[in-house]
């Protein structure tokens, strides 16, 4: 590029652009020029490439780019990732089914660019790659010719034309790479092959023209709300789970009782909302909520409690529709935070929040109850956490953990939003403890039995906003006996290795509470006592919704 020494005008000669400082240039003029423009200058003016190549100077005007363009600003909270971009490959030289042509389960996703000139070209390729520019000015034609508004809309809304968030792409990158390793540890195998299973159900990710989204309301205006979208999706669109072989291979978890199951997939694609579907208090607009997770069991059957989750594409709020009843946050907001707090990413912290538990145990897989037989979940009663060893737990917690006569009791709660027999879902598990663990373990002569077997139970269920404390006796539980003994269990006869657990729920809805009680345990077994009946404590835990709902 060869700029003239002098430009003239009808009032004479003013200086030329020569005579301006390079660096003046590139931070006054240059912010101004679009991508293209700045390429091409960068390889053709010889008046600003000292400029350009200047190491500070180069450094700051990318890191501005960066900040303008893909929006990571190098001076908040996350300043670092303006480092880092995403991995794409030619498609002609990758098998993978990833939009970015890199497989998610064995390369690495996320790479750390040498300068911010690399990160910034790093972004742009990114960007070519999701938008898919052709097809995206194709379709922008269509609608110039359709809508004489549209490219108002366009250049006011699509973010500098069609460049992805490059925070919320990160953000999506790092949880996807934490779910693949996660499947591929021992948590994920507690039962046998789920991690490859739930591998299985996961579909390659799409591109912004695959969106159903672009023929809503007949334009592909840009939304805000939908940034967490794009980016989630690209990965991955979601699951297609096989109800008929795994019937609980939701990837957000679920919960079983009283033979209604639940199990929460991420939705196969960001799909619109259909119309007569939503309860009225949702309100008109309809086609702004995005489906992004259903309940792959609830949903077209319309069990107790069904769950959709649904992103509003103008705010990015992340809601909970249940079954033509009513709407939840998916987060509670923070007690420091008011009700106008940006919902932009509640999608990724909503996921990024379910991996951490998966990884501290807090959430981890089981076998559950489904129909007639016992299959493997993600359970979302709460649990000690990996680096957290049980304890004894005192007054009200999330997850209690109580020891009797060498009968270890522990509990929990998971809340079933808006159903309506019952608003809380609790697990029980039971065993006698063994010489593993430690200084608790009692043996047979000091705790006075080989074996013991539940014979009743009494709980206390109290509704702390009322102050009323409702009180239940029963035989056994839901029904079951299990007669306890070092390292497993019989239940009808039937001997198993392990925890005993079960599921059970709380009869009406209550906004906080607390549960506690104690069973009634025989030594020896019922047909053969060989003692007094004993009460083993179930220790108080909470009766609470917490701030993620899934």
């Amino acid at each position: 590029m060869s700029l003239p020494e002098t430009c003239g005008n009808n009032d004479g000669e003013v200086p030329s652009l020569l005579s301006i400082p390079p660096s003046a240039i590139l931070f006054s003029i240059c912010p101004y020029l679009d991508r293209f423009d700045l390429l091409s200058l960068r390889a053709t003016c010889r008046h600003i490439h000292g400029a350009f190549h200047k190491e500070q100077e180069s450094e700051d005007f990318w890191k501005l780019l960066l900040k303008r363009d893909f929006c990571l600003d190098s001076d908040e909270s996350h300043a670092e990732d303006w480092r880092f971009t995403l991995k794409v490959v030619n498609p002609s030289l990758s098998s993978s089914g990833s939009i970015f042509g890199v497989d998610p389960w064995n390369d690495d996703i996320i790479v750390e660019a040498r300068t911010a000139f690399d990160s910034w070209k790093g972004w742009l390729q990114v960007s070519l790659r999701f938008y898919q520019n052709k097809e995206v000015l194709a379709i922008c034609s269509e609608r110039r010719a359709e809508d004489p508004k549209f490219e108002q809309q366009l250049q006011s809304e699509d973010r500098r034309h069609c460049l992805v968030f490059a925070p919320f792409f990160l953000r999506a990158a790092r949880f996807w790479k934490r779910i693949f390793n996660w499947c591929d540890v021992d948590e994920a195998s507690a039962v046998p092959n789920f991690g490859r299973a739930m591998k299985s159900t996961l579909v390659g990710g799409e591109n912004w023209t695959g969106r159903s989204h672009l023929l809503w309301d007949g334009t592909c205006q840009y939304k805000c709300g939908l940034d967490a979208c794009y980016a989630v999706f690209a990965f991955n669109r979601g699951q297609r789970v096989p109800l008929h072989l795994t019937p609980m291979l939701g990837l957000m978890g679920g919960y079983s009782a009283y033979g209604c199951s639940s199990s929460v997939a991420l939705s196969f694609k960001g799909d619109m909302i259909p119309e007569g579907v939503l309860p009225d208090t949702f309100g008109s607009g309809h086609a702004t909520k995005v489906l992004v997770g259903f309940d792959a069991l609830g949903t077209g059957t319309w069990s107790d409690f069904p769950r959709l989750f649904v992103v509003d594409s103008r705010t990015g709020a992340l809601d909970c529709f249940v079954s033509q009843q009513s709407v939840e946050p998916a987060i509670l907001p923070d007690n420091e935070l008011g009700p106008e707090v940006d919902r932009s990413d509640d999608l990724l912290r909503w996921l990024e929040e379910h991996v951490r538990r998966l990884e501290t145990r807090e959430a981890w897989v089981e076998k559950v109850p489904f129909r007639n037989t016992v299959v493997g979940s993600i359970t979302l009663y709460p649990q000690f956490p990996r680096d957290s060893p049980p304890v004894i737990t005192e007054g009200i917690q999330p997850v209690s953990r109580a020891v009797s006569r060498g009968v270890e009791v522990i509990a929990s709660s998971v809340y079933v939003p808006s159903s309506r027999r019952f608003g809380y879902i609790y697990s029980v598990r039971i065993r006698l403890l063994t010489p593993q663990d430690g200084d608790e373990y009692l043996s047979a002569s000091q705790r006075g039995f080989e074996t013991c077997q539940l014979v009743s139970r009494h709980w206390r269920i109290t509704d702390s906003a009322a102050g009323t404390t409702h009180e239940v006796d029963g035989e056994g539980v839901i029904g079951m006996y299990p007669l306890l003994h070092e390292g497993g269990y019989e239940e009808s006869g039937d001997r198993y290795d392990g925890v005993f657990q079960y599921q059970s729920c709380t009869g009406g809805a209550m906004e906080h509470g607390s549960f506690a009680g104690h069973m009634k345990f025989v030594p020896g077994s019922v047909e053969a006592p060989k003692g007094p009946h004993f009460n083993v404590e179930v220790g108080p835990f909470e009766l609470k919704r917490r701030q993620f709902l899934y």
